[in-house]
């Protein structure tokens, strides 16, 4: 079974996972990967069905912290809040590089009444009906922007782990 979770690297005493991992920075490549087969009419396969699922996941983490961040009740399965933050100060950063160039309508990353937490609400929305084969109203575009760009920041974020890991 296709299980990413099993990659997790652990910091040590506590066995506290890292975070971005190398198993987020795999995924965000293969959410794409299946978003991209999916927009081109192919059926979703059952590898596919789990690795969008998993994204989904990581959009929770970010809903998490967006509702954590913004006061706002969170209405899945609380994760910790500490994954939460981090998650969502990721997704922001994209937020706020798409607005600044103008990537996206405005009208799409924040509303009065949702927040932030609307946009990311829409991308873990989409990413469900992908996961339940219903891809009539996805936005592809957006969804594979969102998750490339996610994994440039989980790249230079664990490039630079590595290379301060070293320096003793």
């Amino acid at each position: 079974m296709y299980n990413l979770k099993s990659y997790l690297p652990f910091a040590g005493p506590g066995d506290f996972p890292i975070f971005p991992s190398f198993a987020e920075l795999f995924l965000t490549t293969k959410v794409v990967q299946a978003i991209q087969h999916i927009s081109n009419g192919k059926p979703i396969t059952e590898i596919e069905k789990k690795i969008i699922n998993d994204g989904s996941e990581l959009i929770e983490k970010i809903i998490y912290g967006s509702t954590l961040i913004e006061g706002r009740k969170f209405k899945g399965n609380p994760k910790s809040s500490k994954y939460g933050l981090e998650a969502h100060a990721y997704g922001l950063e994209i937020i706020k590089e798409w607005h600044l160039y103008k990537k996206v309508d405005e009208s799409l990353l924040y509303d009065k009444e949702t927040g932030f937490t609307g946009f990311f609400d829409n991308l873990y929305n989409q990413l469900k009906q992908i996961e339940r084969g219903e891809n009539k109203c996805i936005d592809a575009k957006i969804l594979k922007e969102f998750f490339l760009d996610l994994h440039n920041k989980f790249a230079v974020v664990i490039n630079s782990k590595r290379y301060h890991l070293c320096d003793d």
